[in-house]
């Protein structure tokens, strides 16, 4: 599973990454650039593609998320199950480089 938080920028390489019955999940659309992935590697790998505002959503609503997230998805990142790639980090003072980064077109190589 990826987590998109960039907009579409990077979609191909994404959906590239991902393993067989991979999900590519956006939440948030970025600057607005247009979702375009080879639509053949999209079918073979029979990968799942889906996204949401969550900004929008009522606070009842935003707050079963987190619930989910403590009771589902905490615990497997926490046992290894599920692990991050980060590629940077920033010190909080250096807030708007990271954003910077975040919002450039560089690509980071795959994570392996």
């Amino acid at each position: 599973m990826i987590l998109d938080m960039a907009g579409a920028t990077h979609s191909a390489r994404n959906v590239e990454a991902l393993a067989q019955r991979g999900r590519l999940v956006h939440l948030s659309p970025g600057d607005g650039a247009e979702f375009r992935a080879p639509l053949r590697s999209i079918m073979a790998k029979e990968v799942r593609i889906t996204g949401s505002l969550l900004r929008p959503l009522p606070l009842v609503e935003k707050s079963l998320i987190a619930d989910q997230l403590r009771r589902v998805v905490m615990p497997l990142v926490h046992d290894g199950s599920v692990r991050a790639w980060v590629q940077e980090t920033y010190a909080v003072q250096a807030a708007g480089a990271a954003h910077e980064r975040l919002e450039s077109a560089t690509v980071p190589p795959l994570c392996p």
